[in-house]
């Protein structure tokens, strides 16, 4: 305490005696001379000095800029007191000595600011709120209800630093101090003495060096300086300091807690030990609240006051109710605070992750820096969402609108509508004696009145102008406060602030780098919609930061990797760099490192593209599927004969560790995928389902879709298709000869297709293996798939006579006894001609699939159905351009028999030509009398 007090006597003595270049020298002197002693006396403390300097000149000094630049160099012995500061230097202290010396300094800046409110900020309070209430006072109107209108908006902010650097271009113009405003002045000073001026800056280097002076002299000065930025700390405490003293304006308390905040950019070591409880108490000093004018009892209005009549000298009475009146800010504070707030929580998670959650607001800055596409509403909303947010914005901003008018809109007077006066009655002979100069005199008063209404209308068109103008600027000035409200579009003034933060901070790298919570995870959203939303703009951060493709999710990094392979035919440039760790993860996620979760929605996302009508999504997603996956198990498919290169990555899905979860989802997705390809692929894609259903059956559980069904619904649906594939490969041709003929075997066994109930049933006679036949029940779609698969058959695929080509023609086509006799008018007993619908009795087999098995490819299918053919199908079967010669006179010998065992031919033959008849042919218009 005596050296403290030693030291401010001489500081006050030379003050008296020295300019401004001899003071900067004395008080270097005096650095020097605190020095020596502290070198000279064990345990002298530098801490402990100006500690003892500030306690002993609160309140109290009467000269604050002496003391303030002293205790600025006091300060800067402080870390003097660091033991290994002369051994080792400043620049590896550590470990416990670095934690108790940041402490210490927290403990000090606690009291600088302290001193700063005491000392500096009460002497410039009272000029900075004129100032505030001048501003105010511009756009605010003396006749409405409230007394003090809300501060105008002004989004200036320490945190935007082009406005700061001109603010200190302003301030360094100033010729003399008293040309500097107050709050220059008190922010430089707050700023300096806490160290959160860089030393490099030449705000802090006019604080601290004399006049004149270009570079410190003081190397070990301004070292010091360097180490004590570096760990400018701030906590809980400090803030609520600033929260809670009464000797600064709210504007100017956010100020100097920006001035804070900004100490702890990413290029120093500062720490922010800040909970979430100090950001809502930071939005308090945002608030408006609407101060009423008195009435003319003299009884000020309050809040609770729910019917009031409001008289004042210029306005007449109005009833003013606030009962249900919310909560408003200042919009330019509400801002400001959000911006200190996104800072804190690129920070702290745990703040992060709680505004999140409670916040939509911040929520939605989060998202604009984390993308750094600054729109509202955000880049990850879909269409309903952004719908949904703009109405929400409206609906909140009418309700801004109606407040500001019931509070800032004079109340309109009353129109007092004057009585009309009754007409004076003149008497005719008054009328005709003063007749020519009443006249005058009236068109005169009646130019009078008009000219005066005129006036009177500009002055009210002026004035309603000058209403509408003021109540627009009014509603800019006030906002609804609730920060838990749907999120708000933030005002221009407010994003050249975030953007400066984020230059500043690193917001944008805070938030994509943080894992717990994952910011980038939660803007892009979930589902292949959310990730197609935010393609464009995680490009470039992937492109930047490849290490970020492990965090993404499976669908992320899916679709990304066929962007990739290019949706358009040719890969995405964008994309080809990272192609090679995009397509590591999605491969681990497929096998099962991350988890079955994982595998399961990257797997689904692939299957979706395979089972797309659009051919380059196809073609694409087989491309990715092929190469996570591959064949890595080739001798363990050879039975399948397939293009491994096409469907490896199915047939190896059945070996990963979560195969029985895949596989049935695998399945649902291929079978529906059918229905679009062709040729090879669509060969290797019936082969692969057919070791998948072995895989299900092997496994016992449920494919949820009968191959054998599908495949016939297949071949009934895309003829033309299967039958090309099933003539390019024999292996195809094979299985599905194998599996229709294995269904029918099925039927007869069971004579019910449980699959199948809501499709139509055929009943049929089928011949056995043993030659004896029997009724069964099938489905209509394997009739049908039956006859195409049979009519593109070969006559080599008849070789072996116990081959299941064989089976399936003795199945289908098998005449009757009678052909070949002189009785042919007997309909054939088993086969596809026996076949009728359940429900009602009638054919079939229509003329279209007899044609279709006539003009087959194996002579022998071809013969044998000329000759099971009905009577009424065999004229349709002559118009045939492919039938052969064998069967062509099998079917004119089996009219000529069924004319000559008629009793009446020509009635015969022309019912088999009758209209009737050729309408279910499925050929054009033909004319039956050309025909006979």
């Amino acid at each position: 305490d005596a050296l403290s007090a030693s030291i401010l006597c001489i500081a006050y003595e030379v003050k008296r005696e020295a300019n401004a270049s001899e003071l900067a020298a004395q008080v270097q002197r005096v650095r020097r001379l605190l020095c020596t002693v502290m070198d000279t006396i064990d345990g002298c403390d530098a801490y402990d000095i100006v500690t003892s300097v500030i306690q002993s000149t609160i309140g109290t000094s009467p000269n604050s800029e002496i003391v303030s630049r002293l205790i600025f160099e006091c300060t800067t012995l402080v870390p003097r007191s660091v033991p290994s500061y002369q051994s080792i230097g400043l620049d590896r202290v550590g470990g416990d000595e670095l934690a108790s010396f940041r402490d210490k300094l927290l403990a000090l800046r606690k009291l600088i600011l302290k001193w700063c409110f005491s000392n500096i900020c009460s002497t410039k309070y009272r000029q900075i709120a004129q100032d505030e209430e001048d501003a105010r006072a511009d756009t605010f109107n003396d006749h409405c209800a409230v007394r003090r209108g809300p501060d105008v908006p002004n989004y200036n902010s320490v945190l935007d630093t082009n406005w700061w650097n001109e603010f200190e271009d302003r301030r360094k113009k100033a010729h003399t101090r008293e040309d500097r405003s107050s709050f220059q002045v008190m922010m430089a000073s707050i700023r300096c003495l806490l160290f959160i001026a860089p030393p490099s800056s030449k705000e802090l280097r006019a604080f601290a060096m004399a006049p004149g002076v270009e570079e410190f002299q003081d190397d070990e000065k301004l070292r010091s300086m360097d180490f004590i930025h570096a760990y400018v700390d701030i906590d809980d405490e400090m803030i609520r300091m600033v929260l809670d003293a009464s000797q600064l304006t709210p504007s100017t308390s956010l100020s100097i807690i920006e001035s804070l905040v900004s100490g702890c950019s990413s290029t120093t070591s500062t720490i922010i030990s800040c909970s979430c409880g100090t950001i809502w108490e930071m939005y308090k000093i945002a608030e408006y609240v609407p101060e009423l004018r008195r009435v003319a009892n003299n009884h000020p209005l309050s809040d609770s006051d729910t019917d009031v009549n409001m008289e004042t000298n210029d306005a007449p009475t109005t009833r003013l109710d606030l009962s249900n009146l919310p909560r408003l800010a200042h919009p330019h504070l509400w801002w400001r605070v959000s911006s200190i707030s996104l800072i804190m929580c690129s920070i702290s998670p745990t703040i992060g992750n709680e505004m999140w959650s409670k916040h939509p607001t911040l929520r939605a800055l989060i998202k604009m820096t984390t993308s750094q596409k600054y729109r509202f509403p955000t880049a990850d909303c879909s269409e309903a969402e952004k719908e949904r947010a703009k109405l929400a914005e409206e609906r909140l901003r009418d309700q801004e609108a109606k407040i500001a008018d019931l509070l800032f809109v004079p109340p309109q007077k009353k129109q007092v509508v004057a009585e009309p006066k009754p007409q004076e009655v003149f008497s005719p002979m008054y009328r005709r004696a003063g007749t020519r100069s009443s006249a005058r005199q009236r068109e005169k008063q009646d130019r009078l009145v008009a000219i005066e209404a005129e006036r009177k209308a500009a002055a009210l068109h002026a004035e309603t102008m000058r209403q509408r103008k003021l109540l627009r600027a009014m509603q800019k000035s006030i906002m609804l406060w609730d920060p838990t409200q749907e999120q708000r579009k933030p005002p221009k003034g407010s994003i050249d602030v975030i953007l400066s933060a984020n230059e500043q901070f690193g917001l944008a790298d805070a938030f994509r780098f943080s894992s717990k919570p994952d910011f980038l995870l939660l803007t892009i959203g979930e589902g292949r919609s959310a990730i197609e939303r935010a393609y464009d703009w995680l490009i470039p951060i992937i492109s930047t930061h490849p290490h970020i493709i492990d965090r993404l999710q499976p669908s992320s990094s899916c679709f990304l990797l066929l962007r990739a392979y290019g949706t358009e035919g040719n890969k995405n440039s964008e994309l080809l760099s990272l192609s090679a760790p995009l397509l590591s993860h999605v491969s681990k996620c497929l096998l099962g490192e991350y988890g079955e979760q994982h595998s399961l929605l990257s797997l689904e996302l692939l299957l979706q593209d395979i089972a797309d009508e659009n051919g380059d999504r196809r073609r694409c997603a087989r491309a990715v599927l092929q190469e996570a996956i591959g064949s890595r198990r080739q001798q363990s498919f050879l039975r399948t004969n397939c293009n491994l290169n096409l469907c490896g990555w199915m047939l190896e899905l059945s070996y990963v560790d979560n195969a029985k979860v895949l596989v049935p989802l695998a399945v649902k997705f291929v079978s529906n995928a059918l229905a679009y390809e062709r040729g090879e692929v669509l060969s290797t894609y019936i082969l692969a389902l057919s070791e998948y259903n072995l895989f299900l059956q092997q496994n016992a559980m449920d494919p949820g879709v009968n191959f054998a069904v599908s495949l016939s619904i297949l071949i009934s649906i895309r003829p033309r298709v299967c039958s090309d594939a099933m003539d390019r490969f024999s292996t195809l041709k094979e299985l599905v000869v194998a599996e229709i003929t294995k269904a029918l075997d099925k039927s007869i066994a069971t004579n019910e297709d449980k699959a199948t109930n809501i499709l139509p049933l055929v009943s049929i006679v089928l011949q056995s293996g043993d030659g004896s036949t029997k009724s069964a029940v099938i489905p209509s779609h394997l009739l049908r798939s039956a006859i195409i698969v049979l009519s593109s058959l070969h006559d080599t695929d008849f070789e072996n006579q116990k081959s299941d080509a064989w089976r399936l023609l003795k199945f289908l086509i098998n005449p009757s006894p009678s052909h070949g006799s002189s009785v042919v008018n007997i309909e054939p007993i088993s086969g596809v001609a026996s076949a009728t619908y359940n429900q009602s009795k009638t054919k079939a087999v229509t003329t279209e699939e007899w044609t279709l098995l006539a003009k087959a490819r194996s002579s022998i299918v071809a013969n044998n159905a000329v000759v099971s053919a009905p009577v009424a199908v065999l004229p349709r079967l002559l118009l045939c351009s492919g039938l052969t010669h064998h069967s062509f006179s099998k079917a004119l010998n089996r009219l000529d028999e069924f004319g000559k065992s008629s009793s009446d031919s020509s009635k015969a033959f022309g019912d088999l030509i009758s209209s009737s008849a050729v309408s279910e042919w499925n050929l054009p218009s033909i004319c039956c009398s050309n025909m006979k």
